[in-house]
């Protein structure tokens, strides 16, 4: 436990009378904590009460450590010089704390390690598992969705697998024996087949001598149509002239009509756009006089309850004043509170201090005045 050595009085200056420095843990409680925590070690994966024993010490150590700085903040908050004392007590004993914390630490996060280690182990497991079972089932030719190979049992899996290759075997057997019926089909057909072409070849002999003559024969229909067609494609050609005039003549006419639709048109829409102008233009004047009367409105309103505002805040200043009057007039009791005058140096020393108290506990007192009136009502 440390102290803070008191500055010398000065004759009509109040001193400042800091605490004794002290926390809620000693450095022999730090110690006996050291040699409980310490040894504590988590053993296996398997060891969860290890690992609550190292969770719980580590809880207890970071409470204490937290104790340590909430008390330093209250310490540190009277004075600066003593804040830093304060500082230095902490940072000591929170390095006596640190190694114990920093174990406890890393006996969790090994533990923590252990556990997702284990877990990644298992699902790798259960991959090569299913990998296995799905390669088994493509080596007999068997399909099976993985999410069922998956949970079935061993017992059933090996079931399965009896049946998926029985059923191969069986296939395989089958396509043998079908295989063998289609050879000797292909044997049958082959020489069928070679029978059909022998005469085939000499049905393609007399076709061919007819086709010779046939397409002499179309040779000479062919031109006598092609004169046909030449004189009938140039009447159609003298007919299609005269159409096309005739359409010319009606598309001019449309394009006239359609040249005098469009400038109406135009007309309606240049009168329907202005009239839409001057509509908007007159909403856009109504809506800003309208915004401009509800800013004017809202001004007022404004100034209205600001007005209240300082109305309140001033009436209650007024009401609270009497008690901080009172108080200020106490410490001004307190302060002008006269001691009798001392013989020996021992009396004198504590006058000095009995001085120095009563003028700190008036200032105190005023301080607490003068914060009546700040709080919010």
């Amino acid at each position: 436990m440390s102290t803070v050595t008191k500055a010398p009085a000065t004759p009509g200056t109040a001193i400042f009378v800091p605490p004794v420095i002290s926390y809620p843990i000693a450095e022999r409680v730090i110690d006996e904590l050291r040699a409980e925590f310490m040894p504590l070690a988590i053993v296996s994966i398997d060891d969860k009460i290890g690992f609550e024993a190292v969770h719980e010490a580590r809880m207890t150590i970071r409470d204490k450590r937290i104790s340590i700085e909430k008390r330093r903040k209250e310490l540190k908050a009277h004075a600066l010089t003593y804040g830093e004392q304060v500082d230095g007590e902490a940072k000591r004993l929170t390095a006596l704390l640190e190694p114990v914390e920093a174990h406890l630490e890393g006996e969790e996060a090994r533990y923590k390690e252990w556990v997702a280690d284990k877990k990644k182990a298992a699902e790798a497991a259960e991959r090569a598992k299913v990998d296995a079972r799905l390669a088994e089932l493509e080596a007999c030719g068997a399909m099976m969705n993985p999410t069922v190979v998956a949970v079935l049992s061993d017992d059933e899996w090996a079931e399965t697998l009896a049946n998926k290759r029985q059923e191969a075997a069986e296939k395989k057997a089958a396509d043998e024996a079908a295989a063998a019926e289609l050879a000797k089909a292909e044997a049958e057909r082959a020489a069928a087949l070679r029978l059909e072409q022998e005469k085939l070849a000499a049905e393609r002999a007399e076709l061919e001598r007819q086709r010779v003559e046939q397409e002499a024969a179309l040779a000479e229909q062919r031109r006598v149509e092609a004169d046909r067609l030449a004189a009938a494609s140039a009447a159609l050609e003298t007919q299609r002239q005269a159409q096309q005039a005739e359409q010319d003549r009606q598309h001019a006419e449309r394009a006239k009509l359609d040249a005098e639709k469009k400038r109406l048109a135009d007309e309606e829409a240049e009168r329907l756009r202005k009239a839409e102008l001057e509509r908007t233009a007159s909403e856009a004047a109504d809506r800003a006089k309208q915004e401009e009367r509800q800013r004017q409105e809202n001004e007022a309103l404004a100034a209205k309850n600001r007005a209240d505002a300082e109305l309140v805040a001033s009436q209650r200043a007024d009401r609270l004043r009497p008690d901080r009057d009172k108080l200020l007039s106490v410490a001004d009791a307190v302060e002008a509170i006269a001691l009798p005058r001392m013989a020996t140096g021992e009396g004198i020393h504590a006058s000095a201090l009995i001085q120095e108290l009563l003028a700190a506990t008036a200032g105190r007192i005023r301080d607490a005045a003068n914060m009546i009136g700040e709080q919010q009502p």
